[in-house]
């Protein structure tokens, strides 16, 4: 496949060009930093923001809505990657189960192997920035108190942290 032409000159659609395994796993992913990145620990008590609330205080919807808000924007990214894992991830029925924020940067590190292997760099590259997107939405979403606020506390530093090796991991 040349790297050179546009993604307007592509005829094969980016689902045909991936294993189904491999397929499986970018779809998946950001369902699964959507969780990952709503159960990131926070810090310890005297470093946290004071409207942080601890993890087993928070309503979960804020940062799910997040996810699924960030990941609907995916339909309207200009790689054709994108856009088909994001109608893939409305036609599917079920979901990817729990991951730890470990595990899922296994998963980023897989995603960017096979990205790297079979996808055109364009597509590698947004997709990369997709699911960033959609780990700082939720991470933002956490410190928020309810799903009518606004103006949340910044990012804590285990926070921070879990965004800069989600995006390590994917150029492991």
């Amino acid at each position: 496949m040349p790297h050179h032409e546009t993604s307007r000159q592509r005829t094969a659609s980016p689902t045909n060009t991936f294993p189904p395994d491999a397929w499986r796993a970018l779809v998946r992913l950001p369902g699964q930093v959507i969780v990952a990145a709503s159960a990131v620990e926070p810090d310890p008590p005297a470093a946290r923001l004071p409207r942080h609330r601890a993890t087993s205080e928070r309503d979960s919807v804020p940062e799910a809505l997040a996810g699924m808000e960030a990941v609907a924007a995916g339909l309207s990214c200009a790689s054709p990657l994108v856009r088909d894992i994001v109608s893939t991830i409305y036609l599917e029925d079920g979901d990817g189960g729990y991951h730890a924020p470990r595990d899922v940067l296994g998963a980023c590190a897989q995603a960017g192997a096979v990205l790297a292997s079979g996808a055109w760099p364009e597509d590698a590259h947004a997709y990369q920035h997709w699911i960033e997107a959609v780990a700082g939405r939720v991470c933002h979403a956490v410190n928020t108190d309810s799903v009518f606020e606004t103006g949340g506390p910044a990012l804590t530093p285990a926070q921070w942290r879990f965004l800069a090796d989600l995006r390590t991991a994917f150029a492991r």
